[in-house]
């Protein structure tokens, strides 16, 4: 995720964000192979207001800081379901 990809999730977690409500949002990254310092940036974010982000790859954990065992408290294994 780079470039225009980051701001179009950026508009789409605010606004899901605010639909919401107490609901948690899990975001699944099967299908994000790279997030450049602004994706990476606002995945972070994203998780520190909640976002459950799952079944990312060993690179995508590297990048957002993971152990490669665990991401967002749950098995990297874990399918989100």
């Amino acid at each position: 995720m780079e470039g225009p990809w980051v701001e179009v999730l950026r508009t789409a977690w605010v606004e899901t964000k605010e639909r919401a409500g107490d609901q948690r949002i899990v975001v699944d990254l099967s299908a994000v192979s790279f997030a450049d310092s602004e994706g990476r940036t606002l995945l972070l974010k994203m998780r520190e207001q909640g976002a459950g982000l799952m079944r990312a790859s060993g690179f995508m954990r590297q990048i957002l800081g993971q152990d490669g065992s665990k991401l967002d408290g749950h098995h990297s294994d874990e399918k989100g379901e």
